[in-house]
């Protein structure tokens, strides 16, 4: 396996735990935020708690901002339906186009 195949493994594993974060957020919205709101330390002491936001900025930096910025604006039923049909328009374009043009940078064809 050459190291742009493992680029191209890690970097499609991180867009793998924002979507099913995102679809997470989509089915169980209000209840699998609070369970997520927990994770996130603010002022890190230890080396455990840096490596774990830095986990954190990896599989949740895109998918947990959006929707607290719809939860805060919305009821939570308007929140997963506005949320959902992001995340269905989102999943369309990255198949149709972005994972092409990704596999083509890597030369994967």
């Amino acid at each position: 396996m050459e190291s742009k195949d493992i680029l191209f493994l890690i970097f499609m594993m991180i867009l793998a735990f924002q979507g099913i974060n995102a679809f997470s957020l989509t089915l169980v919205g209000p209840i699998y935020r609070r369970y997520i709101e927990g994770f996130w330390t603010v002022n890190p002491k230890k080396i455990d708690e840096w490596l774990f936001n830095f986990v954190y900025i990896l599989t949740m930096s895109i998918v947990y901002p959006p929707y607290m910025f719809l939860f805060k604006r919305y009821s939570p039923w308007k929140t997963s339906l506005i949320y959902g049909a992001i995340f269905i328009l989102l999943t369309f374009i990255f198949v149709a186009f972005i994972a092409p043009a990704i596999a083509n940078f890597f030369d994967l064809n």
